[in-house]
């Protein structure tokens, strides 16, 4: 079912900017002074035209929107997982690597256990705690393409972020479960994305889903479908 998924150095940074502009770093409404302009997030759910759509559906007849409000709520919530790239790369950035290849300080404690830094491309390995390890590669300090391998003596989530030269952004995550949570996102912030969910007894539920411009008359289509207790599948638009 899958779809084909901190401050850096100033030289870096000129240099790409010029080679790849990536159509003004995608759909962004935040400030362009924000931190997280160079990475790849959802942006669409940050528009007033989505909240409108949301609020209404949340003033409504909860048992009559129970389940667009599900179908649009897996939406609204992917941009939570953006998150995680920028604060990993907040223990181990390229000013970092070129001070010290991220070991810390008194002041600032580091549990990377391994950096390198080859071409524009910095990897780096947190310790996160005895079973749990994660390996992250960023390919440049645009932020072009990033992932993160999580690891309990096997990989059991990848997450990918990427930056195609049109703007388009995507996001993947697989899990070893089964789990799967895909976006992709266009420069005017309209886009697609799906959700697999499981759990012990096999595939909970799945959600496709695609969206409209959020910059002018925001629309929402989704069909979400149950595989247990009350199977069956429920489709519509907003």
């Amino acid at each position: 079912m899958r779809w084909g998924l901190l401050t850096p150095l100033a030289c870096l940074v000129s240099s790409a900017v010029l080679a790849d502009d990536r159509v003004d770093l995608s759909c962004r409404q935040y400030n362009a002074a924000d931190d997280l302009q160079h990475y790849v997030t959802l942006d669409s759910p940050g528009y007033p035209d989505v909240a409108a759509v949301v609020d209404a559906l949340s003033e409504g007849d909860p048992f009559e929107n129970a389940v667009p409000l599900r179908a649009i709520g897996d939406f609204m919530q992917m941009g939570i997982s953006d998150l995680t790239l920028p604060l990993l790369a907040a223990v181990c950035s390229y000013e970092m690597y070129a001070a010290n290849e991220c070991a810390g300080n008194m002041f600032w404690p580091s549990n990377v256990t391994e950096a390198s830094l080859n071409g524009e491309t910095l990897r780096f390995t947190i310790q996160v705690d005895q079973d749990v390890v994660q390996q992250v590669e960023i390919s440049n300090p645009q932020f072009d393409k990033a992932t993160i391998a999580n690891l309990q003596g096997e990989v059991v989530q990848t997450d990918t972020w990427t930056r195609q030269p049109d703007g388009t952004e995507t996001y993947t995550s697989i899990a070893i479960n089964g789990d799967e949570t895909a976006y992709t996102e266009r420069p005017d912030c309209s886009g697609e994305g799906y959700v697999v969910r499981h759990n012990a007894n096999g595939l909970l539920m799945t959600n496709t889903f695609s969206w409209s411009s959020a910059k002018t008359g925001f629309t929402f289509q989704y069909k979400i479908c149950g595989y247990q207790n009350d199977p069956g599948c429920h489709e519509g638009a907003l």
